[in-house]
């Protein structure tokens, strides 16, 4: 009999590997930053001057924040992690 577990994806340990924060420009393009309930969790929704459109990056475990919560995008702080396969992304923010 074949386990449950041999067609589930396995997951390694993350590493961070950089930080990034906003440029100016990236901050003039920046109605406003709200977070939203996401897919894994809490998310940061960049709501983004002109369009119809956002972007979306998951709050990183040690950003609490409550849903619904404006943020300040001076203090964006992104974290980049790998598990030396894929990079993902993290958002760090104070609210307003």
């Amino acid at each position: 009999m074949e386990s449950f577990f041999s067609s589930v994806k396995s997951y390694g340990k993350w590493d961070k590997t950089s930080t990034e924060v906003l440029t100016a420009e990236d901050k003039r393009s920046i109605d406003h930053i709200e977070v939203t309930e996401g897919q894994y969790g809490p998310t940061a929704c960049f709501f983004l001057k002109g369009t119809n459109r956002v972007k979306m990056v998951q709050m990183d475990k040690d950003c609490d924040v409550a849903i619904g919560a404006k943020l300040d995008p001076d203090s964006v702080v992104f974290q980049h992690y790998t598990d030396g396969k894929e990079v993902a992304t993290r958002c760090i923010a104070n609210m307003l």
